[in-house]
């Protein structure tokens, strides 16, 4: 999820189950992702024409604006079941910078950007 050289090995385990649902309903991280899904969609709005999978970025993008909350929680539930983010202690993940946020939707928002409304 958030590629951040944060992991110190030998000092504390990766974040439980538990702990990820505890995050997954997290209001502060969820806003932060919320907030982090309307920069990401101003980006989109900015491509160049031709730019992959466009079309459906743009529609995610809109979305993104029309039904922030409904965008942000399965971005979050996306980002949190990745395999990086449960090397993490649950520490980690919510002391995660703004930058790695936005560029680990970066990198997941083409899951999502698929033409469906939601």
């Amino acid at each position: 999820m958030f590629q951040e050289n944060t992991i110190q090995e030998g000092i504390a385990a990766m974040a439980t189950y538990t702990e990820l649902y505890n995050l997954s309903v997290n209001s502060d991280l969820r806003n932060r992702i919320q907030a982090g899904c309307s920069v990401v969609a101003d980006e989109i709005r900015n491509e160049a024409s031709g730019s992959f999978n466009l079309a459906n970025r743009l529609l995610w993008a809109k979305q993104t604006w029309v039904n922030p909350i409904g965008i942000a929680q399965p971005m979050l539930n996306a980002l949190l079941g990745q395999s990086g983010t449960i090397q993490l202690t649950n520490a980690q993940i919510l002391a995660v910078s703004d930058t790695a946020i936005r560029d680990a939707i970066r990198l997941t928002v083409n899951v999502f950007a698929d033409g469906q409304i939601f």
